[in-house]
């Protein structure tokens, strides 16, 4: 029900918006994680991401901006806790980390697009991840129950051309990052499994490359 709320809303947003300008491009980024948890230690947890993104302008100062991107990691493991709590070595272990992501944000200029060659403002927004898939390089150790859904708000500015943009931001989830009551790490050692639920907490700071395909048009 909330789903459909929310896609109504969009949808109405964006029909009442067909006036206004807007441009279409493609982004890349990176992404420097700062992962906390109790359970799990990581030596890093850095992110690639490619994307799409859609811009659509209320007036000259305020904009509505809509990403979808793709974001991937080899992140090295460093420790856990095992089945008993005690600190277990995994040094050597890399997992892929691979994430769909949607963002909706709001770009506040000081200096408008439209009046002069290069634009400067603040953003802030929220996120969901789409996709949340972890899959171990280790035939041993294997992650399971990580939830797909989870949201995070975004603040940072933005700056660039007519057809280049900058964002450098940070982002703060919300919830528990690593699980829902329902995820294990398991650990398979020879015929039997051991496994313990896992916590944590997520925040991140990225930069982000945005070419846009059009220039500033009316629909």
């Amino acid at each position: 029900m909330k789903k459909r709320i929310l896609f109504a809303i969009l949808f109405s947003l964006i029909s009442n918006l067909s006036k206004a300008q807007s441009q279409f491009g493609i982004k890349s980024g990176y992404k420097i994680n700062n992962l906390k948890s109790d359970d799990l230690e990581f030596n890093d947890f850095n992110q690639y991401s490619f994307g799409l993104s859609y811009l659509q302008f209320i007036n000259n100062k305020i904009d509505l901006l809509f990403q979808v991107d793709y974001s991937f990691s080899d992140a090295t493991l460093k420790s856990r806790k095992d089945y008993y709590g005690n600190l277990e070595s995994l040094e050597g272990n890399k997992i892929t980390i691979n994430n769909l992501n949607l963002e909706i944000l709001s770009n506040y200029y000081f200096m408008e697009p439209d009046t002069s060659s290069f634009h400067f403002g603040v953003q802030g927004g929220i996120g969901t991840t789409l996709l949340n898939k972890w899959i171990n390089q280790s035939n041993s150790l294997d992650f399971q129950g990580i939830a797909d859904f989870k949201q995070y708000f975004i603040m940072g500015i933005t700056g660039g051309s007519e057809k280049f943009r900058i964002d450098l931001r940070y982002g703060q989830f919300f919830q528990n990052f690593l699980s829902d009551e329902t995820a294990i790490i398991v650990r398979q050692d020879n015929y039997y499994t051991k496994s313990r639920f896992i916590h944590g907490t997520n925040n991140y700071y990225s930069i982000t490359l945005t070419y846009y395909l059009t220039n500033l048009l009316y629909d």
